[in-house]
C-alpha cells in the first residue's frame, strides 16, 4: 500500500493491480487554483476552497449536476450547499476543513473531515433556527467526519457525509451554544 501526501497524488489512471492509494497524515495543502486536480488532492482543494471562501474555484471544481447529502439533512444542489457555508464563513471567518485519510480509485473516494474555527461574526443558519447569532468567541473543533466523494471527469459529483451525532452543523451549533 502506498502512503503518500494529498499534495503528491499523481491521478487516478495507470496505477499497477488497481491498488488504492492512501493518505495517512491530515495536510493542509495550498495549490494553485489554475493546476488541474488530481484524484486524492480534489477532497483538499474542493473544500478548501470553500473552507477559505473561495466559491468560485469551488464552482469550477464541482460537476454541473453536483449533490451534498447527509442521513441529517437529506439532498441539495451546488448553490444551496455554497449559500450554507457563505453564512457559516460571515458568522466564521477562520472556518477550516482538514481532510486527511483519503482513499479511493480516483473516480471514488473516502476520507475524513475535520472542522476548527472561531465564531467572531454574526451567525445565520435559517434550517437550523440559528438567526443572528452574535459573535460568541468560541473556538470551534467538530469531531471527525467520514465522507465519500464522487468524482466525473476530474470534478467532485457528489458527498456523502457520515457526520458523527455531535458533529456536522448540529454539533457546530450546540459547540458555539455552549460557550455563548
Amino acid at each position: 500500500m502506498c502512503h503518500s501526501p494529498v499534495s503528491g497524488a499523481t491521478g487516478r489512471r495507470g496505477r499497477p493491480g488497481g491498488r488504492v492509494r492512501r493518505v495517512r497524515r491530515a495536510e493542509s495543502v495550498s495549490v494553485d487554483a489554475a493546476t488541474p486536480p488530481s484524484g486524492h488532492d480534489l477532497p483538499q482543494r474542493f473544500l478548501g476552497a470553500v473552507a477559505r471562501g473561495d466559491f468560485a474555484t469551488a464552482q469550477s471544481l464541482a460537476a454541473p449536476d453536483f449533490r451534498f447529502s447527509t442521513a441529517r439533512s437529506g439532498d441539495v444542489g451546488l448553490e444551496p450547499w455554497l449559500d450554507l457555508y457563505r453564512s457559516l464563513r460571515r458568522g466564521i471567518p477562520d472556518l477550516t476543513f482538514t481532510v486527511s485519510d483519503v482513499a479511493g480509485d480516483g473516480e471514488r473516494l473516502t476520507g475524513v473531515l475535520r472542522t476548527t474555527g472561531t465564531h467572531t461574526g454574526r451567525l445565520d443558519l435559517p434550517p437550523l433556527g440559528v438567526e443572528g447569532l452574535a459573535p460568541t468567541g468560541a473556538a470551534i473543533d467538530l469531531p471527525a467526519e467520514h465522507f465519500e466523494m464522487e468524482v466525473s471527469d476530474g470534478r467532485v459529483r457528489r458527498i456523502v457525509s457520515h457526520p458523527p451525532s455531535d458533529g456536522g452543523l448540529s454539533g457546530l451549533v450546540a459547540q458555539i451554544s455552549a460557550e455563548g
